[in-house]
């Protein structure tokens, strides 16, 4: 995901469900979340996101979600739904698996099977992880348990 630092956002550009990034305490755009309502307050809009807070558009940065080719997304798809894939094991799943750790959110829960797991969204509202355990300090062997996740 890239956040656009230097764009500045105004309130034709956000909309209910727009990903974004805001300030941290240190002033660093760290934090992500989605625009879950906009109120109006006078002339100016006021932005609520996940955590809750309210922000102006100036305060918010959008965020661009990585582009996955069609073919790639159905690929991507249908291994963590299951219907495996031949051509998802190797090198390209090892791929796959780098590709959530690098780009990926980290999912807050209380569920003890997805904490501390890495979510990449595929798709606006649809995301896929894989959690993996490790045997050896090697990639393989290993076990891995794949997770579509929806945004309601």
């Amino acid at each position: 995901m890239s956040v656009l630092v230097f764009k500045r956002t105004t309130d034709n550009d956000l909309s209910v469900g727009t990903p974004v990034s805001y300030k941290d305490v240190n002033g660093s755009y760290t934090k992500m979340g989605r625009v879950q309502r906009i109120d109006s307050v006078g002339k100016i809009n006021l932005y609520i996101v996940n955590n809750g807070a309210a922000y102006t558009s100036d305060e918010l940065k959008l965020i661009i979600p990585p582009n996955i080719k069609k073919a790639n997304y159905w690929c991507i798809y249908d291994f963590a739904m299951g219907n495996r894939r031949p051509e998802m094991q190797g090198t390209k799943l090892q791929a796959l698996y780098r590709l959530i750790q690098k780009r990926g959110e980290k999912i807050e829960t209380e569920n003890k099977d997805l904490q501390g797991v890495m979510a990449l969204e595929i798709k606006p509202g649809e995301w896929v992880a894989i959690k993996r355990t490790d045997v050896r300090d090697s990639f393989y062997p290993c076990t891995m348990r794949t997770f579509i996740l929806t945004q309601l």
